[in-house]
């Protein structure tokens, strides 16, 4: 383990906000949410992609269990994704599992999963009094820092994965993998000056990379010639790149400046008959059809307006469910609107 001894006012400033998990928090929704994404056995179910389970979604129902209070479903997801995710020879998560191969199906990780499911179990450990989930994060924190940080002029960044994003034409990267309001959690539990730094490369990007007609960062991105669209990914800023504004404001990050971009994007389709899904940044088109309740939720926030409960939608697919759960908790991370 690396420690910067020049490095430990950083990351004593980035003690300061955590642990307010510990307290009780009211979570309108939860039952409905766990009821309709969650299996009897923790799996978390992605309706709208063929019932898969995936790491980011292991992850999240951590967050949201631990929020809630809810014990037994806390350990009913965190041992289904101990059995079933973390199945490497290292302590990182498969990605994706497939009910139709009863199996996962691909063996890479991601690391926004291995990221949401540190976080849940740091906070499930401070919501249940579990310390033995605080050295399973740890672990996976670790792991993190040795195989996916890489040292760029600006800092460090964070490969979406430890396979197949480092091209001969250069990295692919994914802003919306930057959860900037676990860093602080992290830098205390890993105690690794790397949190803050790859804190600072992400802000440092964001402030950089502006595309299209309202300055967009786009879902993914390259670094050669950097800031530019990665090839092979739709040039978006959509379904992924959604949560970096949401994840700005939960952290305490939302500065004018760094939320101008998505406020001047959104309030653009102030009075219009929908708000699109996404824009295409390369030619400025729009999807045609109305964003999910999840986009629209992180959209009115991020626009200012206060955040209703999230009560159940009919027909709500699980990515939009979670974003208005987690869209919530940020919004009210004591409980209380």
């Amino acid at each position: 383990m690396r420690i910067d001894f020049r490095c430990l006012g950083i990351i004593c400033l980035l003690w300061l906000p955590t642990l307010a998990w510990a307290k009780p928090v009211v979570l309108p929704g939860w039952e409905s949410w766990r009821v309709h994404y969650v299996s009897a056995d923790g799996r978390v179910v992605d309706t709208g992609q063929d019932n898969i389970s995936h790491s980011e979604g292991q992850g999240i129902a951590l967050l949201l269990a631990a929020a809630a209070g809810d014990r037994a479903t806390f350990e009913q997801v965190w041992n289904w994704t101990r059995a079933h995710l973390q199945i490497r020879n290292d302590a990182l998560f498969a990605w994706r599992w497939d009910p139709r191969e009863n199996r996962v199906t691909d063996n890479n990780n991601a690391s926004d999963g291995d990221l949401l499911i540190a976080w849940g179990l740091l906070r499930g450990a401070e919501r249940f009094n579990v310390p033995g989930w605080r050295e399973e994060a740890r672990k996976v924190l670790v792991e993190v820092r040795n195989k996916l940080l890489r040292v760029v002029d600006d800092g460090l960044v964070i490969l979406p994965g430890e396979n197949g994003f480092e091209l001969a034409t250069g990295r692919v990267l994914n802003l919306s993998y930057w959860v900037f309001p676990a860093f602080p959690d992290f830098a205390q539990v890993d105690h690794s000056p790397d949190w803050a730094r790859l804190r600072d490369t992400g802000l440092s990007y964001l402030a950089k990379i502006r595309l299209g007609r309202w300055g967009l960062p786009p879902d993914w991105l390259s670094d050669v010639p950097p800031g530019t669209s990665a090839s092979g990914f739709k040039p978006w800023f959509g379904y992924d790149a959604v949560r970096i504004p949401l994840y700005l404001k939960w952290a305490g990050l939302a500065s004018a400046e760094r939320m101008a971009p998505f406020i001047s994007y959104w309030h653009y389709f102030d009075g219009a008959r929908f708000v699109p899904a996404w824009t295409n940044l390369n030619d400025n088109s729009v999807d045609s059809f109305n964003a999910a309740p999840g986009i629209l939720g992180v959209r009115s926030w991020v626009l200012g307006a206060a955040v209703a409960p999230p009560m159940p939608i009919a027909g709500e697919d699980y990515y939009s469910a979670a974003l208005r759960m987690l869209t919530w908790l940020a919004a009210n991370p004591t409980g209380h609107p």
